[in-house]
């Protein structure tokens, strides 16, 4: 089950056909409708969260800009550790 909640997130809901067979030997139609359901909820909950920065904690923000050594400009490090699109 971890492994298809990390499919929601980190690919998007893309999951291999081996994957949704063998959780489909664990639960059923409906289980597995509410697993994806509840998954999405909190991952839209995270998002939401973090955009408007209601975030609980009360820590200084993890991410920062970084500039490039030799230029005037900040280098994107989300676009050079996210997925690359399917």
């Amino acid at each position: 089950m971890l492994a298809y909640t990390d499919c929601l997130v980190f690919d998007r809901g893309r999951v291999a056909d081996g994957l949704f067979d063998a959780l489909r030997r664990h639960l059923s139609d409906e289980e597995i409708v509410e697993l994806t359901y509840i998954g999405s909820l909190y991952l839209q909950h995270a998002v939401m969260s973090r955009a408007l920065r209601t975030e609980f904690d009360d820590r200084v923000e993890p991410v920062v800009e970084v500039v490039v050594e030799g230029s005037d400009h900040a280098r994107d490090v989300g676009r050079d550790i996210a997925l690359p699109p399917r």
